[in-house]
C-alpha cells in the first residue's frame, strides 16, 4: 500500500546499516581529532597544562601503564579526555548522525515519497544504522551483554524515531518547499538522540568514578544516581517506542482518508 515496496525497504534498511553507519564513522572520527587537537592546545595554554601534556604522552607510550585499570581510569576522567569525549557524543555526535541517517531517504527522492513511505524509509534506514551500531557495542561488552542488550533495545527506537522524523521532514521539503521542516525535524532528532546520549554518558562516568573511589558513601550516591538515570533510560525508551506507534496510526489514518473514494 502507499507506494510501497519490500526492495525499498531493504534498500533503506541496507543504506541504514552500510553506508551511513561508515559515513557516520569517519565524520566522527574527523570530528573527534579536530576537537581534542583543540582541547589539548587549550590545556596546553594552561597553567601547569603542558607538564600534563607531557606527563600523558609518556604514559600512553607504556604498554604496561596501560594495562593498570586505576590508570585507565585516571585517564578517562582525565579534562581533555572526557571533555572531547563528552562534546562528541553528546553534541557533535548526534548532529553528524542525524544528517547521514538520511542518506538512503535522500538518494531515493527522485520517487516523490509520500509521508508514508518516507516515514516506513526512515524507520528502516535508522532500524539498519542501529543494527551495526547494536553489533559492535555489543562484541565490545561481551561480559555486560544482557545489560547493553537491554540498553540497545531503547537505542534502536531512538534511532529509529530520529530518522523516521528527519525523512517526513525531508518529504516535506520535496513536496511543498518547507525547509523550516526539515529544520525542527533535525532540531527534534538531534535533542532526543543528545538526551540519550547524554544519559548513556552520565551513567558510564560516574560508574567509573565509583569504580576508583574507596568511599563507600560515594558508592552509595553513585549508585542512587545510576538508578535515576537507569530510570530515565527506561522511560526514554517507552516514549520512543510510544511515538513510533502514534506517529504509524496518524499516518495510517491519514491514509485511509485520502484512499477513500469520493462522494
Amino acid at each position: 500500500q502507499a507506494g510501497l515496496s519490500w526492495r525499498g525497504i531493504v534498500v533503506q534498511l541496507s543504506s541504514g546499516a552500510f553506508l551511513s553507519t561508515m559515513m557516520a564513522f569517519l565524520a566522527e572520527i574527523v570530528i573527534g581529532f579536530i576537537l581534542l587537537v583543540m582541547v589539548l592546545v587549550i590545556t596546553a595554554l594552561t597553567p601547569n597544562g603542558r607538564i600534563l601534556i607531557k606527563e600523558l604522552s609518556t604514559n600512553l607510550q607504556d604498554p604496561f601503564w596501560l594495562q593498570n585499570p586505576d590508570n585507565v581510569q585516571g585517564l578517562l576522567l582525565s579534562p581533555p579526555i572526557f571533555i572531547t569525549v563528552a562534546l562528541v557524543f553528546i553534541i557533535l555526535a548526534p548532529m553528524a548522525e542525524e544528517l547521514v541517517k538520511l542518506t538512503g531517504v535522500a538518494l531515493m527522492s527522485y520517487r516523490r515519497p509520500s509521508r508514508v513511505q518516507a516515514f516506513v524509509w526512515g524507520l528502516a534506514g535508522g532500524a539498519g544504522f542501529a543494527l551495526v551500531e547494536n553489533y559492535f557495542n555489543t562484541v565490545l561488552a561481551l561480559d555486560v551483554w544482557a545489560f547493553v542488550i537491554l540498553l540497545r533495545i531503547g537505542g534502536t527506537a531512538m534511532h529509529c524515531v530520529g530518522t523516521s522524523l528527519m525523512a517526513l521532514g525531508w518529504q516535506r521539503l520535496l513536496a511543498q518547499r518547507r525547509p523550516w521542516k526539515l529544520l525542527g525535524a533535525y532540531a527534534l532528532s538531534v535533542t532526543i538522540h543528545a538526551v540519550w546520549n547524554g544519559v548513556v554518558i552520565g551513567m558510564t562516568g560516574v560508574s567509573v568514578l565509583a569504580a576508583g573511589s574507596p568511599s563507600q558513601t560515594t558508592q552509595t550516591l553513585v549508585g542512587g544516581v545510576v538508578i535515576v538515570l537507569l530510570i530515565l533510560l527506561v522511560a526514554l525508551t517507552l516514549a520512543m517506542i510510544a511515538a513510533i506507534v502514534i506517529l504509524t496510526k496518524r499516518l495510517q489514518a491519514e491514509l485511509t482518508v485520502t484512499s477513500q473514494p469520493a462522494t
